[in-house]
């Protein structure tokens, strides 16, 4: 019942419903409990259940990539690389896990790894320009200004509403 609650965005119904599993000792709401505070705003909390959840034998990627965007959202950028590492170990196929591991990588400064990442992406998805911000940005912070100039104006082009292609280009022409 709870997921449905959750699903239809009676969040706080959701939460009491899954509170009550736990209770009950079903461990597996503790993943529930996590992505409803996550819902709510409460991140602290959604960190402290899907951590919960990890260490009571859920231990799946997606659980990882869950919580690495938490980590992500509250400024705790080498725990979300954590993760992200994590997450991409468990299930390589997860292109959502290794997309965050792009910008997480880019968060700690590692710029050599999101280009690897960006390449692989790229890879699996067909060359796009969904990602040429991201390839801009990486290049950008390893000095490679033309690289970077060539994939921000593929980006602009491409996502042209895009708030990240527009903040990533302002920064590498004004930054």
């Amino acid at each position: 019942r709870a997921g449905v609650y959750s699903g239809l965005g009676r969040h706080k119904k959701a939460l009491s419903d899954y509170r009550v599993c736990v209770a009950a000792g079903n461990d597996w709401a503790e993943e529930g409990i996590g992505e409803t505070l996550m819902k709510l705003g409460d991140l602290e909390g959604a960190i402290r259940h899907l951590t919960r959840a990890l260490v009571h034998g859920r231990s799946y990627g997606y659980l990882y990539r869950k919580r690495a965007v938490v980590y992500r959202r509250v400024g705790e950028n080498a725990k979300a690389a954590a993760d992200a590492e994590k997450a991409v170990e468990m299930d390589p196929g997860d292109m959502d896990a290794l997309f965050l591991r792009v910008k997480t990588r880019l968060n700690i400064s590692d710029a050599q790894g999101a280009l690897h990442d960006l390449a692989r992406l790229e890879k699996l998805t067909g060359e796009n320009n969904e990602y040429a911000s991201y390839l801009g940005l990486a290049s950008y912070l390893l000095g490679e200004r033309a690289a970077a100039e060539i994939y921000y104006k593929k980006a602009l082009e491409a996502h042209t509403s895009s708030k990240e292609a527009l903040l990533n280009t302002a920064c590498y022409w004004w930054g």
